[in-house]
């Protein structure tokens, strides 16, 4: 019987936790439509029982689609809008990255879309299929190659590229992409699909700087609090002592040793440590403002591309 796998389950999930969608609008096994039509929403046993094992597309055409198993192999995305994203932008997203061969979009046989909601799209790695019925304006269909069952979720392949896409950091990028192929009402073109890989590269760069300024941010806090809380145990030993206008010897020696021993060092340490973390994140800084140069000639160029479509 023709089954839901685990790795287009998993990709359903993160769907379901970033669009709001029920499991029911991210549909992977077949309908009775399918079930009597074939294509890649129904396993080997289905396909057998309609006589179209050896003959229905999604067996025929690519050698990757042979032998397969029962698992169906395409996921359907419904339509949704959460301010963010959309099933437009996430559509042209992932037709993008195949067009421009992300290697996480490998396994992606095809993509049933509409780029502007009105005309039907079909990208096809194999270049044999295009179009598809009225149904794909409110929803977007994807295809695996059937050799691929098992691996999609991870994060080198479809499912790392989904999470990357609801990353708070590079979430959002494909709105101007989104606005372009509107306009135009037309599918990517090639100038378009030079925009957006040297704006993916610009926030893929980004994301782990920021981490690392993060990160380096807390360590400062660390040492700053550490050390604030030496010299408050200096302090407090220092408040312990005889402070009167003639000193004991014993308090003498007592001063010497807590000064040579922990506010000197302390403080020592604490300054070569800070010194190297504020060197560290000034490399970060101008790092991430190489990233913003790149993204301002990035977006000058989309203003220029959509005066052009326009």
């Amino acid at each position: 019987m023709t089954y839901n796998p685990d790795d287009l389950l998993g990709v359903r999930q993160t769907l379901m936790n970033n669009t709001g969608l029920p499991a029911n609008a991210l549909g992977i096994l077949g309908d009775q439509s399918h079930a009597s039509s074939g294509g890649y929403h129904v396993g080997n046993d289905t396909l057998s029982l309609i006589g179209n094992l050896y003959d229905d597309y999604s067996k025929a055409e690519s050698s990757r689609d042979g032998p397969g198993t029962n698992a169906a192999s395409a996921l359907d995305i419904g339509d949704f809008n959460t301010g963010n994203a959309s099933l437009r932008s996430i559509s042209l997203a992932m037709v993008a990255a195949c067009q421009r061969n992300d290697p996480r979009m490998r396994d992606v046989r095809e993509i049933i879309y509409t780029p502007d909601g009105y005309s039907v799209r079909r990208w096809d790695r194999l270049g044999i299929r295009s179009g598809g019925d009225d149904t794909h304006l409110s929803h977007t269909h994807i295809s695996f190659f059937r050799d691929s069952e098992g691996r999609r979720n991870n994060s080198d392949n479809f499912g790392g590229f989904i999470a990357t896409f609801f990353n708070p950091v590079y979430g959002g990028q494909f709105t101007m992409w989104d606005q372009i192929i509107s306009s135009a009402r037309s599918g990517p073109t090639s100038d378009g699909n030079a925009l957006l890989s040297t704006y993916d590269s610009c926030i893929l760069d980004i994301n782990p700087a920021v981490q690392t300024v993060k990160s380096t941010t807390a360590a400062i806090k660390t040492v700053a609090d550490a050390t604030k809380a030496d010299v408050a145990a200096v302090k407090a030993q220092l408040a312990g002592l005889n402070l009167s206008a003639t000193l004991t010897e014993a308090d003498r020696q007592a001063i010497g040793t807590i000064a040579g021993n922990s506010a000197a060092n302390v403080a020592a340490a604490a300054v070569a440590t800070l010194k190297t973390e504020v060197d560290d994140i000034k490399a970060k800084v101008d790092q991430i403002h190489q990233m913003v140069d790149a993204l301002t000639s990035v977006i000058d160029t989309a203003g220029a591309t959509l005066a052009n479509v326009r």
